[in-house]
């Protein structure tokens, strides 16, 4: 995917690290926008990782109407991800086919779920071993739901299907390894309790399903079990974070939030949370800390500097909150609290002119 200006995107299941919030603040800030449901505007389908139980005749009849994207395309597109490997890409998809001995529409569905990495329509060697591969575990009879849930973990731990060794688990599904000496994905991919294998993504989708439902018990227990088994996500502890914040669990919440960080770095909706939870405790100079964070990570994040500016009038620094609501209101002036914002500037403009007559009389006198 090479530009998103002016494309409509629908975002089908849950992307691997990012909120719906967070990517459609991304693609807005390209020139695109993100639907919840398609619609006529729909320019392009994005087929996250999770929904790799999709069927062949659908992913035929969706790619007859829309442009498919896979996963890391839109990271790419959004510069989340680094680009495809500089091998050089001399096959099209038949001739792929053909030398791995798969159809084009395997190819195709290996592709959109990043089991194989096509440039402007074209593979490479690595390609083609990665292809061969599946064709050897497909031909095993492997299921290709099973495939694509292994490829895709292993591309998000930097690894190519060509580059590990997979074999069937006992279970059903696919593992790294060979028995008796099998592990998992790194719970990407499935935990073994006993016959009942686990996905993440499964437990996360139960446990925004029960939290909606007002069932916040069991969504507090999936979350946290899917946040031990997949260590890398950071929207696992963001999601249970709000959940034990809802709940009024504020001590809980701030170390859920600050798991969320250390796996994300740069994840500002865990930044501005952590200044909402330290500005109910007073504590100032902590919340200032989170805000600022949540600016330099993303400057345009406007309820950060929104609160941050709340934070420096409500602490008496003036000249700070000025600029702050001066900015605020300049760059958002559709706000629905844009008159709360200019009676606050008011309020700092008069402080200001206030602090400074004392010492323009004591000029004067002089």
């Amino acid at each position: 995917m090479q530009a998103l200006a002016g494309a409509t995107l629908h975002i089908h299941g849950r992307l691997d690290g990012l909120t719906l919030r967070q990517v459609s603040g991304l693609v807005e800030r390209a020139g695109g926008r993100v639907a919840r449901r398609v619609g006529a505007s729909t320019t392009h389908i994005v087929l996250a990782h999770s929904v790799a139980s999709i069927e062949t005749d659908d992913i035929a009849d969706l790619g007859q109407v829309f442009t498919l994207v896979s996963e890391f395309s839109l990271r790419r597109a959004l510069g989340l991800g680094p680009g495809p490997d500089t091998d050089m890409r001399t096959w099209e998809a038949k001739d792929l086919a053909r030398h791995a001995r798969l159809s084009e529409d395997e190819v195709q569905r290996l592709s959109l779920f990043d089991l194989l990495d096509p440039v402007e329509g074209r593979f490479g060697f690595r390609d083609l071993a990665s292809a061969r591969e599946a064709a050897r575990l497909l031909g095993a009879g492997v299921e290709m739901e099973a495939l694509l849930n292994a490829g895709s973990a292993l591309r998000r731990r930097g690894l190519r299907l060509s580059e590990a060794r997979v074999s069937e688990a006992p279970w059903g599904d696919l593992a790294l390894g060979r028995a008796p000496h099998l592990t998992t994905f790194d719970g990407q991919l499935t935990l073994d309790l006993g016959e009942s294998p686990v996905r993440v993504a499964d437990l996360a989708e139960a446990a925004e399903t029960f939290e909606a439902e007002g069932d916040l018990a069991r969504a507090e227990g999936l979350y946290r079990t899917a946040a031990r088994i997949d260590r890398w996500d950071p929207v696992l502890p963001f999601n249970l974070a709000n959940l034990l914040y809802a709940q009024g669990r504020e001590a809980e919440a701030m170390i859920a939030y600050q798991t969320a960080l250390a796996r994300d770095p740069d994840y500002v909706d865990a930044y501005f949370n952590l200044g909402v939870l330290a500005s109910i405790r007073n504590a100032n100079d902590e919340a200032e800390r989170y805000y600022r964070a949540a600016l330099e990570t993303d400057p345009s994040h406007s309820d950060s500097r929104f609160n941050l500016a709340l934070l420096m009038t409500h602490m008496r620094r003036f000249p700070e909150g000025l600029a702050l609501w001066e900015e605020l209101i300049r760059n958002q002036p559709s706000r629905e609290d844009l008159a709360q914002a200019r009676r606050y500037m008011l309020l700092c403009r008069m402080e200001i002119a206030a602090a400074r007559r004392p010492d323009e009389a004591a000029a004067d006198g002089a």
